[in-house]
């Protein structure tokens, strides 16, 4: 089992490292592989049989409270250990206080954490809770050994990280070749929950790698139509059936 981890950690190093290694330079660079690694956190959907396998991984989990406002872990944070979202939601940001751009939010049955800890790479970003949040947390020593001691676990948890990097990939690759107004209206598609994009228009920016001035122009005319609605740090879609026409879907 510690070969099939390796294979799917120097995978996992590979990748990742190679989207920071193209963008590296520029801030707007940095947000990208933020953004990049962001969006392979797991949600409801990608976290998939790890939340109906917690009864077995019971002897290492423990329940966490985090207040709202309070940050979970720090940015180039080595080892955070893992987290997965009871209740509440998380946003992911990057940058100092003075410059702070959000790329990614996890909410219940999101999963963050494990990647970094499987490699022993810092974080791309800082975890700060939105709401009072509760987790299950898993110690970053003890979910190492669970992971070498239990093979059904550790390919568990195996297919689980390479479902959610296969499934940013392809949201990533629809994203390409296409006019700027489409690539908007697919990203937001993709990342809102209850019609909240909780995406800072200089993270999309960099998610579809364009400028913020084009970026901004296609909000503005969405806006404009009634599709949606700009807000603080967030977008509220408010024709999604429209958006959808817009990207194709």
């Amino acid at each position: 089992m510690a070969d099939e981890r390796n294979f799917f950690g120097e995978l996992l190093r590979e990748t990742l490292g190679k989207s920071r290694g193209e963008v590296a330079g520029a801030r707007s660079s940095r947000i990208a592989a933020a953004a990049w690694i962001a969006r392979c956190v797991g949600n409801v959907e990608s976290l998939g049989t790890i939340k109906d396998d917690l009864p077995r991984l019971g002897k290492v989990l423990k329940i966490r409270s985090v207040e709202r406002g309070s940050l979970i872990f720090g940015e180039e944070q080595l080892n955070p250990g893992v987290w997965i979202v009871r209740d509440g939601s998380v946003h992911l940001q990057t940058g100092t206080s003075k410059e702070t751009e959000i790329v990614g939010s996890i909410r219940s049955g999101g999963v963050d954490g494990d990647i970094a800890t499987i490699l022993s790479m810092p974080t791309a970003y800082s975890a700060w809770a939105v709401d009072d949040c509760k987790f299950y947390y898993i110690d970053p020593t003890e979910f190492l050994e669970l992971l070498d001691s239990e093979a059904d676990v550790a390919r568990l948890w195996m297919t689980s990280v390479a479902k959610r990097l296969v499934s940013a990939q392809a949201r990533i690759v629809t994203l390409l070749g296409s006019s700027v107004e489409v690539q908007v209206a697919r990203l937001l598609l993709s990342e809102h929950s209850n019609n909240l994009v909780v995406v800072s228009q200089g993270a999309i920016a960099a998610m579809v790698g364009a400028q913020r001035s084009s970026v901004n122009r296609a909000l503005k005319e969405f806006q404009r139509r009634g599709l949606l609605e700009v807000e603080y740090r967030s977008i509220r879609i408010l024709l999604p059936e429209e958006l959808q026409l817009i990207a194709g879907n």
